[in-house]
């Protein structure tokens, strides 16, 4: 056997062990202008608005020749409605997980909301999920999923999550503000694992 063929075939082994995530964040909704405008948010149930589903569609259309074998998405309508839009290039399982859900911060607001993820400050409160509280919910799920057995994923989730898999993936340490690189809506990133199933 040539040199090259065994090179090739370990290549062929190195790409079975992994596993491609796509990570999108959700589109618009009325609560992502508001937060935009310095308005005080909650954090709801909110659905896609009209640009929004414009933003999810033109996304999809994106992706639409990415060899999918599963969506994983929040449970917020935000969320798997945009991975229903997504899922229709794609006849793949849409699997919901409520660990992907968005990080509970109460009411806040601008640069107050921006401090939330700074885990010197570690901000605590009402309704205010702790930062690394939250960062360890969401390494528990990357590695639930990495256990999945699937090669090529999409997972749909929110702009707090998105920093936690930032993290993840470039092994950065959980100190200072780790809300950095932030992703517009149905902007996306690629990450690679190992997978461990």
């Amino acid at each position: 056997m040539s040199r090259e063929k065994q090179a090739s075939n370990a290549d062929d082994v190195s790409i079975q062990n992994k596993m491609k995530i796509l990570f999108v964040r959700h589109g618009e909704t009325d609560t992502n202008i508001k937060e935009k405008q310095g308005e005080a948010i909650i954090e709801d149930d909110a659905p896609l608005n009209e640009n929004g589903k414009k933003q999810a569609n033109d996304v999809a259309r994106q992706l639409k020749n990415e060899r999918i074998d599963a969506i994983f998405t929040s449970p917020y309508k935000r969320a798997t409605e945009t991975a229903e839009i997504i899922a229709q290039f794609h006849h793949v399982p849409i699997i919901k997980l409520n660990e992907l859900r968005e990080r509970s911060c109460g009411t806040l607001v601008g640069d107050r909301f921006h401090e939330l993820f700074d885990f010197d400050k570690d901000i605590r409160g009402d309704g205010i999920e702790p930062v690394g509280d939250f960062f360890q919910r969401v390494y528990n799920t990357i590695e639930k999923i990495r256990a999945s057995g699937y090669n090529n994923i999409i997972v749909v989730s929110h702009g707090g999550v998105s920093h936690a898999f930032r993290a993840y993936f470039n092994n950065l340490e959980w100190k200072g503000n780790l809300r950095v690189d932030r992703l517009k809506n149905c902007d996306f990133r690629v990450y690679w694992a190992e997978k461990t199933s």
